[in-house]
């Protein structure tokens, strides 16, 4: 053996049996020693540069104690005296004696994270039933027959990926092996399937749910099924836009409706006037009064981010007009003049009939025309605004 690999040196891969080593003992000591003094066993060797197999349990044990990287395989004629949990502390895999050997065996072997390496396998059926099983590899006597032993793909498919799916799309489009054929589902519901292109697959869907789970696979041609891919439906669909109820210029707080858990926001031009999350689908938002006549915006945001439309409504005047400033009547008074808010309308009522009205100016005057009135009788006089809000009435007498 000193022979070859001082030969070959490190330009080849070695796969060494410890045989019989109970009949020479310190066999694997000296092994170790060469391979160690020839630089194989190094920290740097990419690993599988050497590979060592044994059907001794404890010289492999051994060998792991010393060089735990080693990549050591435990030889066995029957598979069913195999520990595999136990062989999987110190070996990277088990070579059974080829008449032993089933799939389940196999399965069974990688599960406990073990290659299978069969002996000796030397007719092509044989062969190719071992691949078709899963064995990572063989051992035979006959290399050119296994040569040209067609290999059958066993490999599964890359898991695809899924682009962002909303709840506005209507496919489903990600990457995937090319010439795979990529299935989609949503629970137990096949949503489509399409065979993916250039690595890229496009599935034709109907809507979905904002939260949806979304899941692809891949097959591919010799039927192999890729691992699933999950995404879930993003929500894009704007919030209904909030409603607002009355709001005037006594109001203290803007309530109304907004879609479940969203965020509602209140703004006068350029100022917020608050915020809110909703509850049980309403909302109200603390604010200072504003002035009559001014535009109140709402929109709401939900959980997804999206912005609802908003909805605008004008604060209403709800102030009555202040009493108004009267000159003083006399019984020959025809005109009564004074003071009130702009724009509103005066009313002079003697008990119960109306002895005018008048429109107050732009500047706060009034001039309301009057028949006279005779003396000691009482003149009621109040104001109107344009929002229909009524001052408290002023008592005159006449003079």
């Amino acid at each position: 053996m000193e022979e070859i690999i001082d030969h070959y040196k490190d330009t080849i891969n070695y796969y060494i049996e410890v045989k019989r080593p109970e009949d020479n003992p310190g066999m694997a000591d000296e092994l170790l020693q060469v391979l160690n003094s020839r630089h194989l066993i190094e920290n740097n060797i990419p690993r599988g540069k050497v590979i060592i197999q044994s059907s001794d349990a404890e010289s492999l044990k051994y060998i792991h104690s010393q060089y735990p990287n080693l990549p050591l395989i435990q030889l066995g004629s029957y598979t069913n005296r195999m520990d595999l949990p136990e062989i999987s502390k110190y070996a990277i895999g088990v070579g059974p004696e080829l008449t032993t050997v089933n799939k389940t065996f196999i399965e069974k072997a990688h599960s406990n994270g073990l290659i299978v390496h069969c002996w000796t396998v030397n007719n092509q059926a044989d062969m190719e039933k071992m691949i078709d099983w899963g064995a990572d590899g063989i051992f035979t006597n006959y290399v050119g027959l296994a040569v040209n032993v067609k290999l059958a793909d066993r490999t599964a498919p890359v898991i695809p990926t899924i682009y962002t799916t909303s709840d506005h799309s209507t496919s489903i489009m990600g990457t995937a092996e090319s010439k795979s054929t990529v299935y989609a589902w949503v629970g137990n519901k096949m949503l489509g399937k399409a065979v993916a292109s250039n690595e890229k697959y496009s599935i034709k869907i109907s809507k979905q749910k904002a939260g949806a789970l979304v899941s692809v696979y891949s097959v591919d041609a010799a039927g192999n099924k890729s691992g699933s891919k999950t995404g879930k439906v993003v929500d894009r669909t704007a919030p209904v836009t909030p409603t607002i109820n009355i709001i005037s210029d006594q109001s203290t707080y803007i309530a109304g409706k907004a879609e479940l858990n969203s965020k509602v926001y209140a703004w006068v031009g350029t100022e917020k006037l608050g915020v809110a999350t909703t509850s049980n689908g309403k909302y109200s938002i603390k604010i200072s009064k504003q002035k009559a006549g001014a535009l109140v915006s709402v929109y709401s945001v939900d959980a997804a981010g999206n912005i609802s439309s908003k909805k605008t409504v004008k604060t209403l005047d709800r102030t009555a007009p202040k009493i108004p400033a009267i000159n003083k009547i006399t019984s020959k008074t025809k005109y009564i003049k004074g003071k009130a808010e702009k724009k509103a309308t005066v009313y002079v009522f003697n008990k119960s009939q109306k002895v005018g009205k008048a429109k107050v100016d732009n500047k706060g005057n009034f001039n309301v025309k009057i028949k006279a009135q005779k003396k000691k009788s009482q003149l009621k006089i109040y104001v109107i605004d344009g929002a229909g809000n009524k001052s408290k009435i002023k008592v005159i007498r006449v003079y």
